[in-house]
């Protein structure tokens, strides 16, 4: 009988180790993966919760115009909230120039009365003026009234619009001028690029005086295009104006959007208050 003969069984051999690039790749793979994720929660942080955080100090800078400001402010509407200020009688004179002009820090900022029985507080972040924009009695930019801090430093300008401290104040001589976010924190002059000519910019100080102020141009200019907060930038001998800047286009800081404005005083500013 043949004998058949067994072949030893080899051991098994290892896998191949793979290329030291593939590794490499994996992990570059997951580290971009990480990274996406860390930038979604990111710019959900900044589209959705800054809006809430933006919400939360403006109801806190709104109370203070609500239980402390507009009760202590001599005007004959008798404004009870927020949402009257509308029916605050414009302004039909400007204030002196002793008052506060362009360029005079201290005496936009300092804190003596101003003649109406209450004093205008210098705090940085605090409350300084109610904004809102209204075409035929009708809101457009925003549909709030927001509430105006002083300062624009990036922590102030989180809770609302911010004044220019070195800028007049409202219905001041100059330039009274205010900066505020386009795409995050509330978002407030979001839709600047949709005012018109005929346009209004409603302001309220902390005296309870209403200020109208005419929209009179937009412009885009670099952001080192500091001439836009001077006493006159356009240049037409308007001797009390307003200015508004945020970033533009949208989304982007390439540039500054700017909104020019020029005081209603006399006349017009009385038919105004008829009309409301």
């Amino acid at each position: 009988m043949a004998t058949s003969v067994l072949a030893p069984e080899r051991a098994p051999e290892d896998p191949p180790s793979p290329p030291a690039w593939t590794t490499a790749l994996r992990i570059l793979g997951m580290v971009l993966v990480a990274v996406g994720v860390v930038i979604v929660l990111f710019i959900v942080y900044l589209l959705f919760w800054t809006d809430r955080e933006y919400a939360a100090d403006q109801a806190v800078l709104t109370r203070q115009w609500d239980e402390v400001i507009l009760p202590e402010a001599a005007v004959e509407s008798g404004p009870t909230s927020t949402s009257d200020v509308a029916n605050i009688p414009p302004q039909t004179e400007a204030l002196p120039a002793s008052t506060g002009s362009s360029g005079d820090a201290t005496a936009t900022s300092d804190t003596s009365d101003t003649g109406t029985g209450i004093a205008v507080p210098g705090d940085p972040g605090g409350s300084y003026a109610l904004l809102w924009f209204e075409r035929d009695g009708q809101f457009v930019v925003d549909d709030e009234i927001n509430a105006v801090v002083e300062g624009v430093t990036l922590d102030f300008l989180a809770r609302g619009p911010g004044h220019y401290p070195e800028t007049s104040p409202p219905g001041g001589e100059g330039t009274f001028a205010v900066a505020g976010h386009r795409t995050t924190y509330g978002h407030p002059f979001h839709n600047l690029d949709l005012l018109e000519p005929g346009d209004e910019i409603h302001v309220v100080d902390l005296d309870g005086r209403h200020w109208i102020y005419d929209f009179v141009e937009l412009r885009a200019v670099a952001p080192t295009d500091v001439w836009v907060v001077d006493p006159d930038p356009l240049n037409r001998e308007i001797t009390h104006g307003i200015t508004l800047t945020t970033c533009h286009p949208k989304y982007s800081a390439a540039q500054r959007l700017v909104a020019f404005g020029e005081l209603r005083v006399g006349d017009a500013a009385t038919a105004a208050g008829a009309d409301e």
